[in-house]
């Protein structure tokens, strides 16, 4: 018997250009992290209080366990349906329409939306997609979510314009990294080699990297040459190299 396997959750990552004046042209960096998320800058002003009528029970058990969003796949494969009572007390109190939510998306943690997006199936379009930028501080921990037969997320990463060769070592920690966007950039095949996979299977292990790619985007870029066809041999699972467009 087979079964249906229902879209698979994407993690969008915002584009990181700065356009702050520094040294350096900012198209040519990766800026620090950002240390507050909109979400946290919320919550620390107290406008995440909730009033009105008693959320449901599954309310209080789903928050819970937003610090310990990287172990709900422990409790198994199984999801349950849409529940939209839930949704609506879980969702900040700026946005309660969620056609429209991924534009106010960013104003929910993303370990609640990580636990959302792993126990329900059927969810509304703009509960689908999360925008998170590079530097945020939870990224790390939606990267290590594992797949399960009913269940996976997939990063797709715009840099357009906005990496080199000395900046692409912070993309090797992206473990979900599914599509990557560098095109008109200075990068060069050395850059590409510098967030490659190496030999290692282990997820854990930081020599990983970007093994999961399976789409870049390289066009207009002056400085790749012939040599980026050894770079990309390393991706096992590359199938569309070129000017895809994302």
């Amino acid at each position: 018997m087979s079964a249906v396997i229902p879209p698979l959750k994407p993690i969008v990552l915002l584009p990181v250009c700065s356009g702050q004046a520094t040294g350096r042209d900012p198209r040519h960096r990766i800026p620090n992290p950002i240390p507050l998320g909109l979400y946290e800058s919320i919550h620390a002003a107290g406008t995440s209080t909730r009033t009105g009528p008693v959320p449901p029970l599954a309310y209080f058990c789903i928050r819970t366990l937003v610090n310990y969003a990287d172990q709900v796949h422990s409790l198994g494969s199984h999801r349950i349906k849409c529940q939209p009572e839930v949704l609506h007390a879980l969702s900040p109190p700026t946005f309660r329409g969620f056609d429209a939510a991924t534009r106010c998306l960013c104003k929910l943690d993303p370990r609640l939306w990580l636990i959302i997006a792993q126990v329900y199936y059927d969810l509304p379009s703009g509960l689908q997609n999360y925008y998170i930028p590079l530097g945020d501080k939870y990224l790390p921990l939606l990267q290590a979510i594992p797949s399960t037969p009913s269940f996976a997320l997939i990063t797709v990463l715009n840099l357009a314009r906005c990496i080199s060769d000395e900046t692409s070592h912070a993309l090797k920690s992206l473990h979900g990294l599914c599509a990557l966007e560098i095109s008109q950039t200075s990068i060069t095949h050395l850059g590409i080699r510098h967030f490659a996979p190496t030999i290692t299977h282990k997820p854990s292990d930081p020599h990983y990297g970007t093994r999961g790619l399976r789409i870049l985007r390289l066009y207009g870029c002056p400085r790749i040459t012939d040599q980026v066809i050894g770079a990309v041999s390393n991706f096992p699972l590359l199938s569309i190299l070129g000017s895809y467009h994302l």
